[in-house]
């Protein structure tokens, strides 16, 4: 008896977690595979949109005539609509994050698939694209639900291979540093323009300073800072973006 409760268990546990887990690493070799390929570095920024770092950052990617994927939390979408509108705007690229940033192993089913719901419907309101939205889960976790939620909503899962921690570093050097030591043609750079709930971070301003030394080092080296989808595609992004709701 014991032994097959334990055979339940583990077949439970693989079904929702390792499997999962298997795919996502076949995901992310072709995903940083079709990257490499169209030779240009990416900025994606995680767990906004923030009034206190995404206006700076904006800035500097207008400043730099770059383009970035942010990836927005469906609370901080709902808080900070006009910041959504300003990252469009600017001819960014966002994709979803969940709505509250929950971790994916620690969830049950039916918390994962309505806290990814709520989030798929909140960037709907602001935007036309409701389905195939670019599409990063929190901490880079997939669980079983996951996996059906992007089959479903036909989301692309996006990746990344060079991650400063800048939410932890205090220092704006060190993020630049950690950059720029892995700036390649190919490399989808992780930084983050929020916070989440419960994290131990630092200011997002040091993000902001960081990102204006990688900038820097990006222009000195000739690197083509685009969207995941024009790198993907390897060509324009077709602006398919359009408001839905009144901004005041």
């Amino acid at each position: 008896m014991v032994t097959t409760a334990y055979r339940i268990i583990f077949l439970i546990f693989s079904l929702y977690i390792i499997f999962p887990w298997v795919l996502k690493f076949v995901l992310r070799t072709k995903f940083l595979s079709d990257i490499k390929v169209s030779k240009n570095v990416c900025l994606t920024f995680d767990d906004g949109p923030n009034p206190d770092s995404t206006p700076e950052i904006l800035k500097l990617l207008e400043k730099s005539k770059a383009k970035a994927t942010f990836f927005l939390l469906g609370m901080n979408a709902e808080k900070y609509p006009h910041l959504v509108k300003a990252i469009i705007q600017g001819g960014h690229e966002i994709g979803e994050h969940s709505y509250r940033h929950s971790h994916p192993w620690k969830c049950s089913p039916v918390h994962t698939m309505l806290d990814h719901v709520l989030a798929h419907h909140c960037l709907g309101v602001y935007t036309n694209a409701r389905r195939g939205l670019l599409f990063r889960p929190p901490y880079g976790k997939f669980n079983l639900i996951l996996c059906l939620y992007m089959l479903l909503r036909r989301k692309k899962p996006v990746f990344w291979n060079v991650n400063p921690r800048d939410y932890k570093q205090t220092s704006a050097e060190m993020i630049f540093r950690h950059v720029k030591n892995n700036l390649c043609p190919g490399a989808v750079i992780l930084l983050h323009d929020g916070r989440h709930n419960g994290a131990r971070s630092n200011d997002a301003a040091t993000t902001v300073k960081a990102l204006d030394l990688i900038l820097q080092e990006s222009r000195r080296n000739g690197f083509t800072l685009a969207t995941i989808s024009e790198s993907l595609t390897r060509g324009p992004v077709v602006k398919d973006h359009q408001f839905e709701v009144d901004f005041l």
